[in-house]
C-alpha cells in the first residue's frame, strides 16, 4: 500500500515538469518563426524600386500559376518576364479600351473652367496635366485671400503636405511668392482696365483712416459702375498712403491721379464721402478740376454726396453721449466678469440654473456704436444673471439698477431701428439711391 500510493506521489511532479518544458520548446519555436518572418536579411539583394510610369497602371498579385501584373482599368493579367521587361505592358495600355476613357473623363473633370464665387474667379488645372505655374498662381492667391505672410510658402510643413499630395511639387521661395503677387497684381489691373474701357459713367467712394498703432493715415478708392450685363459692380481701385499734413488739396490731387491713371477723368457721375470738414475742400477742388471741360453731369449739381451712413453714426454717437454713465456701467460689468475665469465660470453657472442659452458677453468698442447696440442686447438677455451674481460676489459693485436697466431696453429698441438702417442703405451690391429716403423717414418717425 505505501508503495502503491508512494509511486503516483512521485510521479505527478515529473510529469508536470515535462509538460512546462514542452510548452517553453514551442513558444520558443514559436518566436523564432515569428522573429524569421518579421526579420529583414540585411545580407539579401534588395528588390529594384519600380520607377517606370506603367506601375501607375499595373499592379502585381499572385495567382496559382505564379505572379501575375494585372490592369487596374480592364483587370487583364500579363506574364512578368524573367528579364524583367515591360514592353508588353506598355503595349497593352495603348489598347485598354477601359484606360482610355479613364482618360478622357479625367481629361474633361480638368477643363478650363472660370468659377464664378463671391466675385473672385477660382483657376483650374487644365488639360489633366500638371503645370507648376499654374500651382504657384494658386499658391499666392491662397496667400493674399488668406493675408498669409509670405514666408508660409517655405514652412517645411506645407511642403511635405504638397509633396504628398503633389509627387512633382516644386519648392517656392519667399521671394518666388512676392515676384508672383507683383505679378498677379499687374494681370489684375491690367483685366480691370479692359472692363472699366466699355464702362459709360462711373461713382467713387472714398474713405480715409488713421491706423492707431503707426498714426499712419490710408486712403481707400472704390469705383462702383454697372457693367454691360448691367449688374452692379463694385472694385477697389487705389490704396494709397497719404502724407501728413493731410489737407483738401492733398486728398483732391491723389483721387485726380488716380481717375488719370484707370482713363476715368470722362466718365465720372458722382463722388460719396463722409462728412468731414477736409472733405468740403476736396470736393471743390475737384470739382473744378473735372468741370473745366463740363464733364460732370448737370453742371456737377450730382457729383457731391454725402454719406448718409456716416450722418446717421454721427446722430447716434451724439445720443449716446447722452448716457454714457449707463454705458460705462454695462461696460464695467462684463469686463468684470469676463476679467477672470473664476468669475466667468460663476457667471456660467448661474446661466445654466436659469437655463438661458449660453451666450458669450460682448464688449463694446468706442469707435463703433453698433458694438454698443450689441453688448446692450446680450446683457438685457443676462439681467438677471448680472443680478444675482451681484448676491455672490460682493466686490461686484458697478450692477446696474432697475431704471437703468429700464433705460438699457429702451435704447436698445432705438439701435435695434439705427442698425437694421444702417445696413440696408449701406449696402454694395445693390442700389441705395431709390431706398435710403424712405428709411431715413424710418428714423424721424422713430425719434418723433
Amino acid at each position: 500500500m505505501a508503495s502503491t500510493d508512494s509511486t503516483p506521489l512521485s510521479s505527478t511532479p515529473q510529469g508536470s515538469r515535462p509538460a512546462t518544458d514542452s510548452n517553453a520548446a514551442t513558444a520558443a519555436a514559436v518566436n523564432e518563426e515569428d522573429i524569421e518572418a518579421t526579420d529583414v536579411n540585411p545580407f539579401a539583394r534588395k528588390k529594384r524600386v519600380k520607377t517606370s510610369v506603367v506601375w501607375k497602371d499595373f499592379t502585381e498579385i499572385n495567382v496559382s500559376s505564379g505572379p501575375k501584373d494585372e490592369c487596374i482599368h480592364c483587370k487583364r493579367r500579363l506574364a512578368i518576364t524573367s528579364t524583367g521587361s515591360i514592353t508588353h505592358l506598355s503595349r497593352h495600355l495603348k489598347t485598354c479600351v477601359r484606360r482610355q476613357l479613364f482618360e478622357k473623363q479625367q481629361q474633361r473633370f480638368f477643363e478650363a473652367k472660370n468659377l464664378a464665387d463671391a466675385g473672385n474667379v477660382i483657376l483650374v488645372l487644365t488639360g489633366g496635366k500638371f503645370d507648376m505655374a499654374k500651382i504657384r498662381e494658386l499658391v499666392v492667391t491662397w496667400v493674399l485671400m488668406h493675408e498669409h505672410p509670405f514666408t508660409i510658402v517655405e514652412e517645411e510643413g506645407f511642403n511635405n503636405m504638397q509633396r504628398y499630395v503633389i509627387p512633382e511639387w516644386e519648392k517656392i521661395s519667399c521671394m518666388m511668392c512676392k515676384n508672383d503677387a507683383v505679378t498677379l497684381f499687374e494681370r489684375k489691373k491690367i483685366k480691370l482696365k479692359n472692363l472699366l474701357k466699355d464702362v459709360d459713367k462711373i461713382s467713387l467712394t472714398n474713405d480715409l483712416w488713421k491706423s492707431s498703432n503707426q498714426r499712419i493715415e490710408y486712403m481707400v478708392l472704390i469705383g462702383h459702375f454697372v457693367d454691360g450685363n448691367w449688374r452692379l459692380q463694385k472694385r477697389i481701385l487705389n490704396f494709397l498712403y497719404i502724407a501728413p499734413p493731410c489737407t483738401g488739396s492733398q486728398i483732391a490731387d491723389l483721387i485726380y491721379k488716380c481717375l488719370k491713371e484707370w482713363g476715368l477723368e470722362n466718365k465720372m457721375y458722382k463722388i460719396s464721402v463722409d462728412n468731414a470738414s477736409s472733405n468740403d475742400a476736396t470736393i471743390r477742388i475737384l470739382k473744378e478740376n473735372l468741370a473745366t471741360d463740363n464733364r460732370l453731369l448737370c453742371g456737377g449739381r450730382l457729383f457731391h454726396v454725402r454719406c448718409c451712413a456716416h450722418i446717421l453714426n454721427l446722430i447716434v454717437r451724439d445720443g449716446l453721449s447722452q448716457i454714457r454713465s449707463i454705458i460705462d456701467d454695462v461696460h464695467d460689468s462684463v469686463a468684470y466678469v469676463k476679467q477672470t475665469k473664476s468669475r466667468l465660470i460663476v457667471f456660467l453657472e448661474i446661466v445654466q440654473m436659469l437655463h438661458l442659452p449660453n451666450r458669450k458677453l460682448i464688449l463694446d468698442y468706442k469707435t463703433r456704436w453698433n458694438s454698443t447696440f450689441e453688448m446692450f442686447s446680450i446683457a438685457m438677455k443676462f439681467k438677471n444673471v448680472i443680478e444675482r451674481y451681484k448676491e455672490k460676489d460682493p466686490h461686484y459693485n458697478c450692477c446696474p439698477s432697475v431704471e437703468e436697466w429700464v433705460k438699457v431696453e429702451q435704447v436698445c429698441e432705438v439701435l435695434g431701428v439705427f442698425s437694421t438702417i444702417a445696413n440696408v442703405i449701406s449696402g454694395s451690391e445693390y442700389p441705395t439711391a431709390n431706398i435710403y429716403l424712405s428709411e431715413i423717414f424710418r428714423v424721424k418717425v422713430m425719434l418723433d
